[in-house]
Order: C-alpha cells, then sequence, then structure tokens
C-alpha cells in the first residue's frame, strides 16, 4: 500500500487468494501483512494509523466484493450490483449532506489554501476560478473513480486467478461486460428529466449512470481485440492516451458503451460471422 497503484496491487492479489483458498485464509494473511506493515512504519517513520485506515478501506471492500462474485460467479452480474449499490450510496450522501455544494465549497477551499501554501499557486488558482465547475460535477466523478478502482481490481484479480493453468476458467471476462438494459433505461429516464428539473443530485447521477458505461466501451474494445477485429496497437493507443486525454477518451468509451447495452454490437458480430 505504499507504492503507486498499490490499491490496484494488493487487492487484486487478495482477490486471487480468496479465489484460490479462502477467505479465513485470506484474512490471514492481510493480518500478517498489516503486522509488517506497523514494523516497517515503525522503523521507517510511516503513519500507523494511515496504514490501518488504508488497509481497512482497500480491502474489506475487495473481501465484500470478492464474495459477492463468489455467490454468483458472474463479473458482468456483479459489476452490475457494483454500480446499484454505487447509485444507492450517492443518493445517500446527498441525503446526509443536504447541500452538497456548500460541503464541497469548504473542501475545495480548503484544499486550494494547502495547495497555496505548498508553492503551488497556479493550481489554487485554477481551482478557485472553476469552483462552481467542480463543485456541479465532482460527487459523481469521485464515485465513478471509486467504482471503476473496484471494478478494475475484480477484473485483475480473476486474470490473476486465471493465469494458473490448473484453474479451471469458468468465469465470464472484462470482455464480456455489459451492464444491461435496465441502467441504460434508468440513465435514459434520468437524461430526459433533466430537460424539465433542474437538480443538483439529478444532474450528478445521471452524469455518474453515463460514465458507467465507460468500461463497457473499453471491454467492447478488448472484446474486438479478442477476435483480431482491431490490431494490438489501437488497444494500446486507448490505454497511453488515457491518462491525458482521459476527459475525452472515457466520454468516447462510454458513448460506445451506452450504444453497445442498446444495440449489443459483440453478439450481432458473433451472428455476422456465423
Amino acid at each position: 500500500m505504499l507504492m503507486p497503484f498499490s490499491m490496484i496491487l494488493s487487492g487484486s492479489t487478495l482477490i486471487a487468494l480468496i479465489l484460490k483458498a479462502s477467505i479465513l485464509k485470506a484474512l490471514f494473511q492481510c493480518l500478517v501483512a498489516t503486522i509488517l506493515l506497523f514494523i516497517l512504519g515503525f522503523f521507517f517513520n510511516f503513519g500507523i494509523v494511515d496504514i490501518a485506515t488504508n488497509g481497512f478501506l482497500y480491502w474489506l471492500p475487495v473481501m465484500c466484493i470478492t464474495l459477492l462474485f463468489k455467490k454468483n460467479s458472474s463479473f458482468t452480474l456483479t459489476v452490475q450490483l457494483l454500480s446499484i449499490i454505487s447509485i444507492l450510496l450517492l443518493i445517500c450522501f446527498f441525503i446526509a449532506v443536504g447541500h452538497p455544494d456548500i460541503f464541497w465549497s469548504e473542501i475545495l477551499i480548503n484544499f486550494s489554501t494547502i495547495l497555496s501554501d505548498s508553492g503551488f499557486r497556479d493550481e489554487a488558482l485554477l481551482i478557485q476560478n472553476q469552483m462552481n465547475l467542480i463543485i456541479e460535477q465532482i460527487s459523481s466523478i469521485i464515485a465513478v473513480m471509486i467504482w471503476s478502482s473496484y471494478v478494475f481490481i475484480l477484473a485483475f484479480g480473476l486474470n490473476i486467478y486465471n493465469s494458473d493453468e490448473n484453474t479451471p476458467n469458468s468465469f465470464d471476462s472484462f470482455s464480456d461486460l455489459n451492464l444491461g438494459k435496465y441502467i441504460a433505461v434508468f440513465t435514459a429516464l434520468c437524461s430526459l428529466s433533466l430537460f424539465f428539473l433542474d437538480i443538483y443530485w439529478l444532474k450528478n447521477l445521471t452524469y455518474m449512470l453515463l460514465l458507467f458505461f465507460w468500461l463497457q466501451g473499453l471491454s467492447v474494445i478488448h472484446w474486438l481485440r479478442g477476435k483480431r477485429i482491431i490490431p494490438r496497437f489501437f488497444l494500446v493507443i486507448i490505454y497511453v492516451l488515457l491518462p491525458v486525454f482521459n476527459v475525452l477518451i472515457v466520454m468516447l468509451l462510454a458513448v460506445v458503451g451506452y450504444t453497445d447495452a442498446w444495440f449489443n454490437f459483440r453478439s450481432r458480430i458473433k451472428t455476422i460471422k456465423n
């Protein structure tokens, strides 16, 4: 957890461990890893409280997601359930906070002050100038980032699990991901509602629902590569450009994924090829 991408690496390893062994063995190894981190923190002056908090926030949700996956044995169904849970949590957040615009305004002001005091005055000024725009979308963006992280963790963990030649490959993969028409219909209804209702939480909910489909769009690209319909270079370019043009690429993939939810491109291509 002290390394870059540690959340994905440690979470994926934990998923593979639970799928191969048992939850009790995974809990024991998590306990051993936590103790080792505490020892390292003591000698190298790391924040022990931060280590414990990160372990709790990273590993506990991963364990729950893995148990949910073991219950239904379907990557697609698990992601659909995670999407529904994310929707409910976002609604609960809006109910609990009451005024999200005030909530995020205070956080962004404090964050920009910290940046300014640390010497990042241009970045702090940018946040202050774009405050209203950021507040409009920050709830949904953070929700999608967390949701995407756990979906990637689950997908990577399944790849680690399936990499063992002695393991029966009986699960669906990331390339088969389809959020389904129910979520697509709900997204359409929320989008249409925005023509008549200018409500903060509804705009964030709609934005989050649309962004959910970016991973389905990415799964379509992976599927096309797996069927050798597109070259590997095309997939590599997407991942290389993703950190640079993340907003543009995510939105394009979301459009591809949302369209696929209605028209099921993969099924149609299979029919044509057969």
